[in-house]
C-alpha cells in the first residue's frame, strides 16, 4: 500500500509540474504496487509457480531497455555538444549598421 500512495503522489506532482518523466516513474510505481498487492493472490488462485519469475524478468527487461535508451540518448547529446561545426557554418542575418558620422555632423553644426 505504500507503493500505492507513493505513486499516486508522483502522479500528483507530475500533474503539478506538467512533467513527462516523473508521470512515467508513476506508471512503473504503479504496476510494481499493483504486482505487489495482486502477486500472492495470483500465485494461490492459478497456481502459478513461475509467476514471480515472469514479472521480475520483464521488469528487468524493461530496466534495462530503459538504460539503454538513456545511455545512448546522453552519447548522442554529448557527441551534438562536442562538436562547433553547427556554430561555424551557422548563417546569421547580416547587421544593418545606422550612418552615425551623418547623424554626428548635423549635431555638431
Amino acid at each position: 500500500m505504500i507503493f500505492l500512495v507513493n505513486s499516486v503522489y508522483t502522479f500528483e506532482k507530475a500533474y503539478r509540474k506538467d512533467s513527462g518523466s516523473l508521470a512515467i516513474k508513476g506508471i512503473e510505481t504503479l504496476t510494481f504496487s499493483f504486482y505487489i498487492v495482486t502477486a500472492r493472490y495470483i500465485k494461490n488462485r492459478f497456481n502459478l509457480l513461475n509467476f514471480s519469475v515472469f514479472v521480475t524478468s520483464g521488469y528487468a527487461i524493461y530496466f534495462i531497455l530503459k538504460a539503454i535508451i538513456i545511455y545512448t540518448k546522453g552519447i548522442k547529446e554529448l557527441a551534438e555538444n562536442l562538436s562547433d561545426i553547427r556554430q561555424i557554418v551557422k548563417k546569421d542575418k547580416p547587421i544593418k549598421k545606422e550612418a552615425r558620422k551623418r547623424l554626428n555632423n548635423i549635431i555638431e553644426n
